[in-house]
């Protein structure tokens, strides 16, 4: 029997009349042909099925809802954007190197306050003319800030994260890394900057040192998040090793944005500092693993 189908040419679509698609003749299509495997195949391959699965899970393990912040000042600082620390840790030892220098970032900020634009041209550091005052840019510009909501940013995260670092590091390695790290976020700017006459002031090329140290020295700690989008609002609990993941990407986003012209943050100087925490963290790693194998 001779069946004429209904075929539009433009779209390709074929319409059935009633009762035509089951007058077609029905055609099995024969099931493919099971691949035999040797039961050593077999268990490797259900072992590679069982770690991707426990791989998905530790990943949506590390985003999750949680509850708010228990304190009054955390939620207000998480709706202002903020990271929250959930976990944490016990110190030690007092944090008095984090202490000072939060001291000086704050004293030398408002005294520049009231003529902060002679400051900014005086004591920050202008790639064309970084050896001005015998190099001695590289430090004042380190605690120069350019307002209190700049200062304020600074200061959270160096007082929230850098105790802990400065814990478990001796004093000396702490301010090292500090230091490195701005001195390497500044020679990130100084290099690549289009702009070699615009100064460049605060202690975030440091800052981003600590908080990669931070993240990769506590695999385990957690920020709350809070989060506002299309009328749903809450906290995330979002584990540091996805935290820190997102957080270069963005400070990619905003290198390349600089080197457009588009934005005055330096993502390049917070990569800079940023590369200086993974190699301390790095090196203190391969150390700790070598000590370990001498005394096994």
């Amino acid at each position: 029997k001779t069946i004429c189908l209904d075929v539009c040419t433009k779209c390709c679509f074929i319409w059935f009349d009633g009762s035509e698609y089951e007058s077609l003749p029905k055609v099995e299509i024969p099931k493919p042909e099971e691949e035999k495997l040797s039961p050593e195949a077999r268990k490797a391959l259900a072992l590679l099925k069982i770690k991707s699965i426990k791989e998905q899970k530790t990943l949506l393990d590390s985003i999750s809802e949680d509850n708010p912040p228990e304190y009054m000042h955390q939620k207000i600082l998480g709706y202002l954007g903020f990271p929250i620390e959930y976990n944490s840790y016990s110190l030690k030892h007092k944090p008095v190197i984090t202490w000072l220098i939060g001291f000086l970032m704050v004293a030398f900020t408002l005294i520049c306050l009231g003529d902060m634009g002679n400051a900014i041209k005086d004591f920050g550091l202008i790639p064309n003319k970084f050896t001005r005052l015998f190099g001695f840019t590289f430090v004042t510009s380190f605690f120069l800030h350019a307002g209190f909501a700049h200062l304020f940013g600074n200061l959270y995260f160096l007082l929230v994260f850098g105790k802990n670092v400065e814990d478990v590091l001796d004093k000396k390695k702490y301010i090292l890394l500090i230091a490195a790290a701005e001195l390497a976020g500044d020679l990130m700017y100084i290099i690549f900057t289009q702009d070699k006459s615009i100064p460049c002031i605060g202690a975030s090329a440091g800052i981003s040192g600590i908080l990669t140290y931070y993240c990769l020295r506590f695999p385990d700690a957690s920020f709350g998040i809070f989060y506002f989008i299309y009328f749903r609002f809450g906290w995330l609990n979002i584990s540091v090793k996805i935290f820190i993941i997102f957080w270069i990407f963005y400070q990619v986003l905003i290198a390349l944005m600089e080197t457009s012209g588009i934005t005055d943050v330096s993502g390049l100087a917070h990569l800079g500092g940023a590369g200086v925490g993974f190699l301390f963290w790095f090196t203190e790693k391969r150390a700790l693993a070598q000590r370990m194998a001498k005394a096994a």
